[in-house]
């Protein structure tokens, strides 16, 4: 039986601080990047001298300069989202949201879409009055429609159900619908999106690819210098930082009382912490950090932790000789105990899920109801090495001489497990589930990979060269709240909703190595069999418009999620976004205007971040 504990709840309300020594905890991480500070290290309280001008009649904006870090150095990014080497985080101020999750609320809140409504045959999108492109230009419904034209050409969820893209007014753009479709996955296809394409930057590259046979034209397109519609707009950048100055002209100016947002390079997560702790940097997107650096920060950075519906999981690729049978999935999954992976990696913000299948825990009632009992745990809170034998050994594997397990052929159950080198908690959750699968009598050897070398359209996970790799098993965050997204990201294809992956199951599309076969697992009653064919019936979820065929076929898909295990899930996390306090009055930790991916970007547009003075 399912364990239905509110593990969300339990992390949540776990008292953050103990005792804050962040004297001692700067001590005991300085200096371990090998690094003692060089020009190009700005300290956060660079950027100005504090004085402020008047800008108009009613707004002060302080000559001061809001120090953020980032993982990528600006160097090495570009601005067209469906590119390569995309820039992060600092295109979240520099280009506006369609809208923004709050995962307090469960509702989107509105950002350059200020009004959407769905209207039977269409998606209406009214964009916010007085929006302008950094350039001074208004922000045009011909503009968002070339985004989404763009989008379409890139093979979106949105395109399962939209038809075409019409601009019914200067502000007004609508996607048309022609038959059916699943009104409730709307708002998570089109909302998650940012307005990048001003048309006269994008519009030549969306002729291209209209007139091409593929999409080459728009991944190949670099925007180096953007022009954007945030409440901050680029300014320069080197190898180390990326400058954004305050757009004064955005609708939302006024809440923004300070002139420059930059972003620091640092090379992983530890010299992040460094940062951090010595008060280098003031804010951070995301960074995992584990409880004993969290106790030792200074008692001015808050810590904003939020859902990521989602977190590692183990991906392996179909191909392998041992990896693409069914049988040693299952056992693999048996193997591990999840809740001693997650309380390995951080019991802070990590969490076992209770039904290995292609929802998050938070939904798992909404979706599986009375079902639940039916589907298999895989054993939540231990191993369950008794079942992990019996199904080898129904498959026609043994232990050897050795105690490891080979199949009727003599070979080895061996396999490779990488994960993205310097990303702390997944390397620790991976190195303690090749741990217990090593004690169970598996032959896993672990390493890691620079994500460089794994990410993007030439790496090795886009290649599918690997055995089994560390990766989301669910597309995450707002949208994984549908199982369709997760359904499509576990099943059909990863690039839909994540990152290129060629792991060659069986019933993905061929681009991600799959065949779009059929998959047939025991069925849920013990009686017969159930065959679903994921290319097509993910596709039925994503257009049905009656909530009884959704439920139906959502079960069904969940149900081979659970069997057939085409993405192993291993833990959840929560998202830990980091804001300080001394020069910048935020909100509590708990509150809900700061619910959202990621409140250091988004809290200045709202209001919620404005210099205090000091």
């Amino acid at each position: 039986m399912a364990d239905k504990s509110n593990d969300y709840k339990d992390v949540l309300s776990r008292r953050r601080f103990v005792a804050l020594t962040g004297a001692a905890g700067a001590a005991a991480l300085a200096g371990c990047d090998g690094s003692e500070g060089t020009d190009d290290s700005t300290p956060a309280d660079e950027g100005g001298d504090d004085d402020t001008s008047t800008e108009d009649d009613s707004m002060e904006v302080a000559d001061v300069r809001h120090l953020s870090g980032t993982s990528l150095s600006p160097a090495d990014i570009q601005f067209n989202p469906w590119g390569q080497n995309t820039a992060q985080i600092s295109n979240e101020l520099i280009f506006d949201p369609f809208a923004e999750f709050n995962y307090a609320t469960g509702e989107y809140e509105p950002a350059i879409i200020e009004e959407w409504e769905f209207t039977g045959d269409a998606f209406e999108m009214v964009l916010q009055e007085g929006a302008t492109w950094h350039d001074g230009e208004p922000v045009t419904a011909e503009d968002l429609a070339t985004y989404l034209r763009l989008d379409r050409e890139s093979g979106s969820s949105i395109w399962d159900w939209g038809s075409d893209v019409e601009e019914i007014d200067e502000r007004t753009v609508a996607i048309t619908v022609e038959g059916d479709i699943n009104p409730s996955l709307i708002e998570f296809s089109v909302m998650e999106n940012r307005l990048v394409t001003k048309h006269s930057r994008y519009g030549d590259v969306l002729s291209e690819v209209q007139e091409a046979e593929d999409n080459s034209a728009l991944t190949e397109f670099v925007d180096e210098e953007p022009i954007g519609n945030g409440i901050f707009q680029y300014g320069e950048a080197d190898e180390q930082v990326i400058l954004t100055e305050r757009h004064a002209d955005h609708p939302n100016a006024d809440n923004v009382n300070f002139k420059e947002y930059a972003f620091q390079y640092f090379d992983g997560n530890t010299a992040i912490h460094q940062a951090l702790l010595s008060g280098n940097i003031e804010s951070m997107f995301t960074i995992y950090t584990p409880g004993n650096v969290v106790s030792d920060l200074p008692d001015a950075v808050n810590e904003y932790r939020t859902p990521r519906n989602g977190g590692v999981g183990l991906i392996p690729n179909h191909t392998h000789e041992h990896l693409g049978r069914r049988e040693v999935r299952q056992a693999i999954a048996y193997a591990m105990d999840r809740t001693q992976v997650a309380a390995n990696s951080d019991p802070r913000t990590k969490v076992a899920p209770r039904v290995p299948t292609a929802l998050p825990n938070a939904q798992l009632e909404n979706w599986l109801g009375d079902a639940m009992d039916d589907f298999e745990t895989y054993g939540r809170e231990s191993k369950e090495t008794e079942q992990a034998a019996s199904v080898l050994e129904e498959a026609g594997y043994s232990r050897n001489g050795d105690d490891v397990w080979e199949d009727e052929d003599g070979n080895t159950l061996s396999f490779e497990l990488i994960a993205p080198g310097g990303w702390s908690d997944w390397v620790t959750a991976m190195e303690s589930v090749a741990d217990q699968l090593n004690a169970f009598g598996m032959d896993v050897s672990f390493s890691t990979v620079p994500f460089g070398e794994l990410g993007g359209s030439d790496g090795r996970w886009a290649n599918g060269n690997f055995d089994a790799t560390a990766e989301y098993w669910t597309a995450a965050f707002a949208r994984a709240a549908h199982p369709y997204h997760n359904l499509r990201h576990q099943m059909v294809n990863p690039k839909a909703t994540l990152r290129e992956n060629n792991y060659s199951y069986p019933g993905a599309v061929e681009d991600r190595g799959g065949s779009e076969a059929d998959i047939t697992v025991p069925a849920r009653d013990g009686s017969g069999e159930l065959t679903v064919n994921p290319v097509e019936d993910v596709g039925t979820l994503g257009t049905t418009a009656d909530s009884e065929t959704e439920a139906e076929l959502a079960l069904e898909l969940l149900w081979v999620s659970n069997q057939d295990l085409p993405m192993i899930p291993i833990q959840e996390g929560l998202n830990q976004t980091f804001i300080s306090s001394e020069r910048f009055d935020v909100p509590a930790e708990d509150a809900e205007v700061a619910q959202v991916q990621y409140a250091n970007t988004w809290l200045p547009r709202q209001g919620e971040m404005t210099y205090n003075g000091n």
